[in-house]
């Protein structure tokens, strides 16, 4: 099974015995009617992942989560550092890593049995270079 690990700023959601992230996806793109390549280029995250309440004996991160997207455009914690890990036995295939990360959408919900979240993180534009993507290698 593969293991995933969000961490946005001091928040982790996951580890390595109990991931609470479901799946995630990347995209790097540009706008799709450019007729050449240009700088205009956008990186966005998007995670899904359940939301765990103190009574299974765990921490809610998420809720952090939610506190994060109201936060004031020009607060200092507006822009975090968010990386998502993905592993199987101690390898790791795939560690994205945006240096400056902004907040476009949280959504959660909740059923009879479980609540789930899903974040759209966008690489602050001006810090491109800001951006890392490894894999293939042990943990």
């Amino acid at each position: 099974m593969m293991t995933k690990i969000l961490t946005i700023g001091d928040i982790v959601i996951g580890d390595e015995t109990n991931s609470d992230v479901t799946g995630y996806s990347w995209e790097s793109s540009i706008s799709s009617d450019a007729e050449q390549r240009g700088n205009a280029i956008k990186d966005t995250l998007v995670v899904k992942g359940v939301i765990r309440t103190a009574s299974a004996g765990v921490d809610d991160f998420t809720l952090k989560l939610a506190e994060w997207s109201r936060v004031s455009p020009n607060a200092a914690d507006a822009y975090q550092p968010v990386s998502i890990e993905a592993f199987n036995a101690g390898h790791v295939t795939r560690l994205v890593e945006f240096s400056d990360a902004f907040l476009v959408s949280y959504k959660e919900g909740f059923d009879d049995t479980m609540g789930s979240f899903e974040i759209t993180v966008r690489q602050r534009r001006d810090k491109m270079a800001g951006i890392k993507v490894s894999g293939n290698h042990p943990r």
